[in-house]
């Protein structure tokens, strides 16, 4: 029987998800902005950031995130990459930031 594996640490953005998904939406904002700021970040890391600021009631920062995250999402399809997530990601922002502006 092979010994077993080592756990490997959660990779940094799994861990302000998991905060997300544990209504910790103030861990879940650093954690994210924790790999905004490591050079990491990607449309869905901004998606997510909206959502946790959202979740908190800072619309205007949950607008900024949401607008950054599609334009990270329209560079992504510029390169070929994982199109048909990033216009998933693009719809779900755009239909946040109406949801946004109609509060």
């Amino acid at each position: 029987k092979p010994a077993p594996q080592p756990v490997q640490p959660s990779p940094p953005a799994t861990r302000p998800q998991q905060a997300f998904l544990d209504r910790d939406y103030g861990q879940a904002i650093n954690g994210y902005l924790r790999t905004i700021n490591s050079g990491r970040a990607d449309g869905q890391t901004y998606q997510q950031l909206a959502a946790s600021y959202e979740a908190v009631g800072k619309r205007a920062e949950a607008a900024s995130a949401y607008r950054e995250a599609i334009r990270l999402f329209e560079a992504q399809i510029a390169s070929n990459q994982n199109v048909a997530n990033a216009r998933r990601g693009i719809r779900v922002c755009q239909r946040a930031l109406i949801s946004l502006e109609n509060r």
